[in-house]
């Protein structure tokens, strides 16, 4: 079976309260009824909205799995797409950032996420880049220090991280799990209760040319909730 390839949505949402809300139903009807059904080939592996004070805002991130490249190259052959948006929904968003993303090894599909149950409260997501053609390596060495995150059991585990294309190798998107809002504060002002973390932040930094961070909250709907 081929390995599923990802994209990611920065989405700059209605600054109407009212109309963000209403975007957030009307997608999670479309994502549970239509979207993330056995026989799709691209699925929502997540919703989030942007925690306030940690990124810029409103925004909504949004992450798709599709099921493989010959997918994405053949939806592309087969839909006009001089508009990128489905009728009606200009009046939630206003436009955004999209990025493809190929997982590293480790990383949950979908299919997993739902078979093991696995769930996110938080993610805190960071966008990394390195010197060019240095990604992979960036990659191997967070996937070492992530295992040892995830096994401190304190709160923060890595559950992904994906190699974004059309970067020439050097850039890189990180997700790491986060239990509550309690536990993502207390890895600034206390990091030495996170030993593992901090010395991944250390090894990192020798490989890393920028790095920002969001704290996201899933939707009510989203599978990591």
């Amino acid at each position: 079976m081929a390995a599923p390839v990802y994209y990611h949505e920065t989405i700059d949402v209605t600054p109407v309260r009212e109309k963000e809300v209403e975007y957030l139903r009307t997608l999670g009807e479309v994502v549970t009824k239509i979207v993330n059904t056995p026989a799709s080939e691209m699925r929502n592996y997540g919703k989030w909205v942007l925690v306030w004070a940690t990124g810029r805002w409103p925004q909504v991130v949004g992450q798709w799995e599709m099921a493989s490249w010959d997918w994405f190259a053949k939806h592309f052959e087969v839909f006009s797409l001089e508009v990128d948006h489905p009728e009606g929904f200009e009046q939630y968003r206003s436009g955004g950032f999209d990025r493809l993303l190929v997982p590293y090894e480790g990383t949950p599909s979908l299919d997993e996420v739902v078979e093991h149950g696995v769930r996110a409260p938080y993610v805190l997501q960071e966008t990394v880049t390195t010197a060019v053609g240095r990604a992979g390596e960036y990659l191997e060495a967070l996937a070492r220090a992530g295992a040892r995150v995830t096994a401190a059991d304190n709160g923060v585990r890595l559950h992904g991280c994906y190699n974004v294309m059309l970067r020439n190798d050097s850039e890189v998107l990180v997700q790491w799990a986060v239990d509550d809002v309690a536990t993502f504060t207390a890895t600034m002002h206390s990091p030495e209760e996170f030993p593992a973390l901090t010395a991944w932040r250390q090894e990192a930094a020798e490989l890393e040319r920028s790095h920002a961070g969001v704290l996201l909250k899933p939707t009510s709907w989203s599978p990591l909730r």
